[in-house]
């Protein structure tokens, strides 16, 4: 060009291009899909866009490349078309310097850095441009993709090896996350333990048998009461003289037909549940959800063998879940039966 202020000004425009194809590159690759997910919901301008680049990004990242190296080594000749109309051929290599450090500024850091710290709002902006040069540049992204496929043959037992991630990476990845400020310290731990309930079986946190309070088949039903009136429980194992579970009883039926036979003595054998009866090495959200299916509160836990080891409550697998929960009338070291 002879023309030095067209020159320039096409300069100028090429950098633009570099910042904006290295800018939008970064802001992709952080972006919060679930963010932009909801933002697409509420219809804010520009989601739906981020959201069809971040479903094709392979293509994306080809394009945002292919862009990135025609801007770059249209910089790097045209600053030796500049320098040379402008000082001669002996100022090529000072300005060739020069303009390898402006790309490293302006055309990469600084617009990367910018990009990484509103990412969200730069993908907004930047993805309708971008699904317009995917549809320019396609062509030449399938021509180039596929010489890289074939270039990538020959280690194709090292590029296609399955990305798995371990527990103790998922909970790594959870705590990095909670020290962001969109991610409070209570989420975190809320997921870290969805990790541990997955992994926990109702043997970890039954209530063994020898310390579980329970009623006889052969109590009078003033001795029942007094059981009742001494604890918090609204549900109470029931055994037979030998401690062989009979049933399950539930406090406000058994006070129910109490009042209803004007407080005479009420037949035990009448009122009580047959006990539901897990294994103990049944996962706790299998067990939660076999309870939930068959609407039982409380579980009786066998091993293989078929002994009694203990029970475990809704309550105490939600618990472990999202920790203690209170109950202001459970006394301090009970657990609702």
């Amino acid at each position: 060009m002879d023309d030095p202020g067209s020159s320039i000004l096409l300069y100028v425009f090429l950098m633009f291009c570099c910042a904006y194809f290295a800018g939008t590159e970064i802001s992709l690759a952080s972006v919060n899909r679930i963010h932009i997910i909801s933002k697409s919901s509420h219809g804010e301008k520009g989601a739906d866009n981020v959201l069809k680049v971040l479903d094709n990004f392979e293509e994306a990242l080809s394009v945002l490349l292919i862009g990135n190296n025609i801007a770059s080594i249209s910089l790097a000749s045209l600053s030796v078309v500049i320098a040379t109309n402008l000082w001669g051929s002996g100022s090529v290599n000072i300005a060739t310097l020069a303009t390898s450090l402006f790309i490293f500024l302006f055309g990469e850091m600084i617009p990367k850095s910018f990009a990484r710290s509103c990412n969200e709002d730069f993908a907004l902006k930047s993805a309708g441009l971008l699904l317009l040069l995917m549809k320019v540049f396609k062509p030449l992204s399938l021509v180039l993709s596929g010489i890289s496929y074939l270039a990538l043959l020959p280690f194709k037992n090292y590029t296609e090896n399955d990305v798995t991630i371990d527990e103790d990476e998922l909970t790594d990845i959870v705590e990095n996350i909670s020290e962001n400020e969109n991610f409070d310290k209570e989420t975190g731990e809320l997921v870290k333990s969805a990790l541990r309930f997955s992994n926990s079986t109702v043997g970890e946190i039954l209530v063994k048998w020898e310390d579980v309070l329970k009623i006889k088949t052969n109590m009078k039903t003033p001795e029942i009461l007094e059981v009742i009136n001494s604890t918090g429980h609204s549900r109470i194992p029931v055994v037979d003289r030998d401690g062989n579970i009979k049933g399950i009883l539930q406090i406000r039926k058994f006070l129910k037909m109490y009042l209803e036979k004007n407080k005479k003595n009420v037949v035990l054998a009448s009122v009580i549940d047959y006990p539901y009866f897990a294994k103990d090495d049944i996962p706790l959200d299998d067990l939660l959800t076999n309870m939930s299916n068959h609407r039982r509160n409380l579980a009786v836990i066998k091993n293989d063998d078929g002994c009694v080891l203990g029970i475990v409550t809704v309550e105490d697998i939600l618990e472990e879940l999202v920790g203690e929960i209170f109950d202001e009338d459970e006394k301090a070291g009970e657990c609702d039966a």
